[in-house]
């Protein structure tokens, strides 16, 4: 009798709508803006899809959204997103009055190597006096899943 070898099947993380994702993590940041006099509108289309770790792009987003409500007070937080180049994911976080970048940034340490781990990357701008936005840029999809789910 032959030794039967198992054979591993991977199949893609099912599509996670990002609007909800963006939508938990506002829940998670509403108390804290309110206490601050602050504003979240979650601004990302319905169509936009994710293929990656659901927990770890929430996670993400959270941590971009506590830095910027943390250090917020009697603002309007705008979060957004679009598709790039048909295969990557930008999220905005983006801040109207902000005075304090210098602290966004330093709440923003330990979300860095988390983007990194999925393949993506966190820019924090400051375009205005007062706007400021950071930028979270990852793939829409774990690519090597997909080739071996092909």
């Amino acid at each position: 009798m032959k030794n039967l070898i198992p054979v591993t099947t991977y199949s893609l993380p099912p599509k996670a709508i990002l609007k909800n994702l963006v939508g938990q993590s506002v829940k998670t940041s509403l108390a804290m803006a309110m206490r601050n006099g602050s504003l979240i509108v979650n601004d990302v289309p319905e169509k936009l899809d994710v293929r990656m770790d659901e927990t770890a792009v929430g996670a993400i987003i959270n941590g971009l959204l506590y830095a910027v409500v943390s250090n917020a007070k009697d603002t309007c937080i705008r979060v957004s997103a679009k598709e790039t180049y048909g295969n990557m994911i930008e999220v905005f976080v983006k801040d109207d009055n902000s005075c304090h970048t210098y602290a966004v940034a330093c709440n923003l340490q330990e979300v860095v190597p988390m983007a990194e781990k999925i393949g993506g990357d966190i820019n924090i701008t400051n375009e205005h006096k007062n706007v400021t936005t950071i930028a979270f840029r990852f793939p829409a999809a774990n690519e090597e899943l997909e080739y071996l789910a092909a």
